[in-house]
């Protein structure tokens, strides 16, 4: 916790996940068609299963992966190419545009902003914008210091935004009328799951939809 929440670099060491001991062991990759015929291949469905698993592991921040099969290695570098070609695309739109000042809000009580050492700053740098937290180590904040740093837009992705909590963030927002974000309408409220819990082609969804709050006029 203290790795994630207060960016101590001595816990930040190198993560490897040995996906081939745990995928292949598991009844999903081992159980025979014959079994249960709605579950389809079995050659197919293991390879399914490390190559994904694999391309989660790498979102989620580990640095080495230990794999078995060829096809699934293969499959997960495809995954990652055709993801990482779509993130140029985005790069390639926004590219050459005034850049704006974002507060990516990510935590409510109390409230927590995207620093510049989570993966979540890649979705504002990507897309064009400024990270007004990027030289914080601690994500907490208050309404007081954002007011002061004074954002062109305000991003809202917490937990239970679905539920009505990312609707109730913002409206608080809209009582900082000093804020620029606030008085040119540029305060959005977006599912939580594509920024804080991304695979590598909900990141790409994630990142369009960040460039278009901040950049409109780029497009898709």
């Amino acid at each position: 916790m203290a790795a994630l929440t207060q960016q101590d670099d001595k816990l930040q060491y190198p993560i490897i996940c040995n996906i081939a001991k745990e995928v292949w062991k598991t009844k999903e990759a081992k159980m025979p068609e014959s079994e249960d015929p709605k579950m389809g291949d079995a050659g197919k469905r293991g390879i399914l299963l490390e190559a994904m698993s694999a391309t989660l592991l790498l979102m989620a921040g580990a640095d080495v992966l230990i794999m078995r099969h060829p096809e699934a290695n293969k499959l997960a570098r495809e995954i990652i190419a055709e993801a990482q070609g779509e993130v140029m695309a985005i790069r390639e739109r926004v590219k050459g545009l005034p850049p704006k000042k974002v507060f990516l809000q990510v935590g409510a009580t109390p409230l927590f902003a995207s620093v510049e050492t989570s993966f979540t700053n890649d979705f504002i740098v990507l897309a064009g914008g400024i990270n007004i937290a990027a030289g914080r180590r601690d994500g907490h904040y208050n309404y007081e210091m954002v007011t002061a740093q004074n954002p062109d837009v305000i991003i809202v992705a917490i937990m239970g935004s679905e539920g009505g909590m990312g609707a109730r963030e913002k409206e608080e927002w809209l009582r900082f009328t000093p804020i620029s974000a606030v008085r040119n309408g540029q305060v959005f409220v977006m599912d939580s799951d594509l920024i804080c819990s991304p695979s590598p082609m909900t990141f790409v969804k994630g990142l369009e939809k960040i460039a278009e709050l901040i950049h409109p006029v780029a497009g898709k």
